[in-house]
């Protein structure tokens, strides 16, 4: 019996993971076939063809990865001696028409300003190829103390087909994005809840510097866990510790950036009064202003039930019950928070993988309750991955579509969290964070 129970948590984990590549991989397969029989395609098997979620955009010089492109600009004037975030010369924008705000901290065009003399491409080149790997190589790292091929095996192929074989997946990479960064940062912090890794959330702070939006999740998830317990969970806190230092060394920089802030894709519209959300906002859904403040109701809701259990054990049970769906929620939450959110931010729900892997080991608690929560976080990743059916066009085609999705999905993860905090409060969870 003590065997069967050790082993369920990697059979439900297996599931979870060839379920979602059989989502990815069967619609490939069935178009190479038919393309292979030489044999006219119906509209089905046209529509399971895959392709880029967003059209592709050049900069006027031919080049792929736009939103990278964006970012070298600044770059470069940096490194010709003039303020990223000042008014740059006209002769910066001559091949990019797409907007002159710079929307980064400091410290993202403070790396890309000593590979500016490499060439745009070059430099496209080695952003592509560094986050893939810290990716890849993270997910390593939080699987690898158990060395069983039954886990890192699946969570590394799910993932190969979440970002190669989804449309949202490859708009991350063609638009030169930076959102594996982010999402490698939010395993590691995730992991951190349960394994003893100092060094784990030195290195989330420092990938989720490079976007200021990191915080949308690592702040309410490390303050929640910090009222938790400080002892247990409060190497959490590092993470946002290193994006503060980080803020500090470039000190001069920071009124331009407090500025891109406001008028940028975080907060646009809110001081301007202008709002024209896309994407995945909430504020596609609700008033603008509500629907900034959704995520911001929700901490305060969990914040409310940690201080009203008395006892550290207590609330550090009831944090650990919780801990995942209440990841996925503020995840989710943090995406629909932006005014501009677009859908290849779904790698930051695939971050989440791995960490589901580690709550399903250390946690016990009833059997029905991680199915169905693995369960709805298998369905969520397919749908927000695009993966066929769920394709645009084909059962979610419709503007505020994906967006309803996100909202509707956060509210479930968040209902899961209550009743985890709520079961993890009147049944003392046994748990011993892994130090090997």
């Amino acid at each position: 019996m003590e065997q069967e129970n050790s082993s369920r948590p990697e059979s439900l984990y297996t599931w979870c993971c060839f379920t979602i590549a059989a989502f990815a991989l069967i619609p490939p397969l069935v178009v190479f076939c038919y393309g292979k029989a030489d044999a006219p395609l119906p509209k089905v098997v046209q529509e399971m063809r895959l392709s880029l979620y967003y059209p592709q955009l050049l900069s006027r010089d031919g080049q792929i990865g736009i939103d990278l492109y964006h970012s070298f600009i600044f770059a470069e004037a940096w490194s010709d001696g003039l303020s990223p975030y000042g008014p740059l010369p006209d002769r910066y924008f001559r091949n990019y028409s797409l907007g002159r705000a710079p929307v980064h901290p400091p410290f993202t065009y403070w790396i890309y300003r000593s590979l500016v003399p490499l060439g745009f491409p070059t430099v496209r080149s080695i952003h592509t190829i560094v986050k893939l790997a810290v990716f890849f190589l993270s997910i390593v790292a939080v699987l690898w103390p158990w060395r069983d091929k039954r886990i890192l095996f699946p969570a590394v192929f799910v993932s190969i087909c979440c970002i190669f074989f989804s449309p949202a997946g490859l708009s991350e990479l063609e638009r030169g994005q930076s959102e594996l960064f982010v999402a490698s940062a939010y395993m590691l912090v995730f992991a951190t809840v349960f394994q003893s890794r100092a060094l784990w959330p030195f290195l989330a702070g420092i990938l989720a510097s490079l976007k200021i939006s990191s915080l949308l999740f690592l702040g309410p998830f490390a303050l929640l866990a910090l009222a938790a317990g400080r002892e247990r969970f409060g190497r959490i806190a590092l993470a946002l510790a290193v994006m503060f230092v980080l803020l500090l060394l470039f000190f001069p920089y920071f009124p331009g950036f407090a500025r891109s802030i406001i008028d940028g894709d975080l907060l646009a519209g809110g001081i301007s009064g202008k709002s024209n959300p896309a994407g995945v906002s909430f504020a596609l859904l609700l008033p603008f202003y509500v629907g900034k403040t959704v995520i911001i109701e929700s901490t305060l809701l969990f914040l409310g039930m940690l201080f009203f259990f008395h006892g550290k054990e207590q609330r550090a049970g009831a944090f650990l019950v919780a801990s995942f769906p209440l990841a996925v929620m503020l995840v989710l939450q943090g995406i629909g928070f932006r005014t501009f959110s677009w859908e290849y931010k779904s790698v930051e729900v695939l971050a989440l993988l791995p960490g589901l892997y580690l709550w399903l080991r250390a946690v016990r608690i009833p059997p029905w309750f991680q199915r169905v929560v693995a369960s709805l976080y298998v369905v969520l990743l397919i749908t927000v991955s695009h993966l066929f059916p769920f394709r645009g066009g084909i059962l979610l085609g419709g503007r505020t579509d994906m967006a309803w999705v996100y909202f509707v999905a956060s509210c479930m993860f968040l209902f899961l969290a209550v009743i985890g905090m709520l079961y993890g409060i009147r049944n003392p969870v046994e748990y011993k964070k892994e130090t090997v």
